[in-house]
């Protein structure tokens, strides 16, 4: 239990204080705000570079935005964002830059998409139709425009979280 506790510590989501025990850690507005523009940057770049490594070959990305859809017709939002994440993860890896997808993994993408989505007060549908033009730009191999799609992709939801209520 409490090795388990101290990894979730490193991962900033308890806080501990001697004498008086660990609570779950509030993520704040601003911290993920925060996070939008660098996780944005990160995945123009990845983006570009996974338009050509990937060479049009898209089956997992489209096999990520259908189980997207599933999940939003199931009405599973935790599902929905897990599939949304490895949608983007895919993305990361698929750049073959080991340098961008650690930066990208220390962002804790995870746990903070689903806080984002549950704050920016989307719908399940929509959410996954949001991936859809990026998916195409991917099997079109145009990685300029793969890249500017993911990185605005990336933004609204910042623009979202800001303008949302505060945390």
């Amino acid at each position: 239990m409490r090795e388990a506790l101290r990894e979730l510590e490193a991962l900033g989501f308890v806080e501990s204080e001697p004498y008086r025990g660990t609570r779950v850690r509030a993520v704040t507005k601003s911290e993920l705000t925060e996070i939008y523009p660098v996780r944005a940057a990160l995945e123009e770049v990845a983006a570009r570079a996974a338009a050509v490594h990937l060479a049009g070959n898209v089956e997992a990305l489209e096999a990520e935005l259908e189980a997207m859809h599933a999940a939003a017709e199931k009405g599973d939002l935790y599902e929905e964002v897990q599939h949304d994440v490895k949608f983007h993860r895919l993305i990361v890896e698929a750049s073959g830059n080991r340098v961008l997808q650690d930066m990208w993994r220390s962002l804790r993408i995870e746990a903070r998409t689903l806080i984002s989505v549950l704050k920016a007060h989307i719908g399940g549908y929509e959410l996954a139709e949001l991936h859809r033009p990026v998916l195409e730009a991917l099997a079109e191999g145009d990685a300029e425009k793969a890249g500017s799609l993911l990185r605005n992709h990336v933004e609204y939801f910042g623009e979202l979280i800001m303008k949302g209520d505060s945390a």
